[in-house]
């Protein structure tokens, strides 16, 4: 797999937070907001396999974000209730929820799940780095060097990844949910969603479906890495609109999210 996990399609929908709450601002004082405009949403349907030996993917758009791809891992949660207090089994062991794909970069998750719910009925899909293993190779945060393993312990949220909080601190934030964001919104519905497997090597190559996807995720990842090699303080590099190189009949644009997370219907 090497340091850079293996590179597959996911729907952002179908990925799920490890962290209880985020702010809504990157360390580079950009929004979550800002982030979510400047993503780019190119038409993948119709795609044709370079080889001519596999179907395509079952998305609809590819988004483009303007900053590197968020790396996600497969993870059991502990199931906590409303309290926060995990839930143990008669013998005392803790109780696990289903394996899921969860991201560990949650800002820029949220910021791929607004633009994905003003899309459907289309399926979206986002070209991720995927770590199947915790604590292998490659598997760190960006700023501190903390194994991946070692940052999901610090997930303890109540509705296994579902939901987030967002704000600055606690007793300020909402809750964002994209199930609840598109609750009674017509033409969307979640039960349409497909359903992706939980192993990297079932998902969809990006290298082989969306090129262009992985090498926009390279090249700014690459200059995050040359800003930390040159700073003691993490770099989120946001790309802003004005650099992207689509033309306008390539994306559509977006509905609006209100700032409760809600779609305008």
């Amino acid at each position: 797999m090497g340091e850079e996990g293996q590179w597959r399609l996911l729907n952002p929908l179908s990925i799920r937070f490890s962290q209880p709450r985020v702010a809504p601002r990157f360390k580079d004082g950009h929004s979550v907001a800002e982030a979510r405009e400047s993503t780019v949403a190119v038409l993948l349907q119709g795609r044709k396999d370079p080889d001519g030996f596999c179907k395509p993917p079952p998305y609809d758009l590819l988004l483009i974000p303007a900053f590197p791809a968020i790396r996600v891992v497969p993870f059991e949660p502990k199931l906590r209730a409303s309290d926060g207090v995990a839930q143990r089994d008669p013998a005392g062991n803790s109780v696990r929820g289903k394996r899921a794909w969860f991201a560990l970069d949650n800002r820029r998750l949220l910021a791929l799940q607004r633009v994905a719910i003003t899309k459907l009925p289309q399926l979206c899909c986002v070209a991720v780095r995927c770590f199947e293993t915790p604590g292998g190779p490659g598997a760190r945060t960006q700023s501190s060097g903390q194994s991946l393993e070692r940052e999901l312990r610090k997930f303890r949220t109540v509705t296994e990844g579902w939901a987030v909080d967002v704000g600055e601190r606690e007793g300020s934030c909402h809750l964002w949910s994209w199930r609840e964001a598109i609750a009674g919104v017509a033409g969307k519905d979640p039960c349409l969603l497909y359903v992706e497997p939980i192993s990297s090597e079932e998902l969809w190559d990006a290298h082989r479906w969306a090129p262009e996807a992985v090498s926009a995720g390279d090249e700014l990842q690459r200059q995050v890495q040359d800003k930390e090699a040159s700073s003691e303080e993490e770099v989120i590099l946001f790309r802003g609109p004005k650099s992207r190189t689509f033309s306008k009949d390539q994306h559509t644009p977006c509905e609006t999210v209100a700032s409760d997370g809600t779609v305008a219907s």
